[in-house]
């Protein structure tokens, strides 16, 4: 079964690491996590940023956000100033295609954030000093 989108309500596409099927929406930029993905791509459910995940909210204020495994109206929460969207069943995470790389810069150093900004291609930048005359 291929996964829809929850924003744009299209099909999305399957993308593997470490063995691990994430799903993207081409057209949004959107990425789902199903439920248990995020500690299997990491290997360390006790990485301060997947703590900060666990967390539950109320239901989603946007017209259309449903989860792409029940059809339920996901629920948002904030983490970093930074909405994100869960199913209320544990079925999964929801990050808008500009949720992941916000939610990444704003988390501070550790493995998962070093890791997921490898992955999903989000490289943190360096403030060089200013040359001296």
């Amino acid at each position: 079964m291929i996964a829809v989108c929850p924003r744009c309500d299209v099909g999305m596409f399957l993308l593997h690491f470490k063995e691990v099927e994430v799903d993207y929406c081409e057209r949004c930029h959107g990425i789902w996590l199903d439920a248990g993905e995020l500690d299997a791509l990491l290997e360390d459910d006790n990485d301060p940023f997947v703590r900060l995940l666990d967390r539950s909210g109320a239901p989603s204020t946007a017209e259309r956000c449903l989860c792409p495994r029940c059809d339920s109206k996901l629920h948002e929460f904030a983490v970093n100033h930074v909405t994100l969207d869960r199913c209320p069943r544990g079925h999964g995470l929801w990050f808008d295609g500009n949720e992941l790389p916000q939610l990444l810069a704003r988390s501070g150093d550790s493995h998962a954030v070093a890791f997921l900004n490898d992955i999903f291609g989000n490289k943190p930048t360096i403030k060089s000093e200013e040359p001296k005359p």
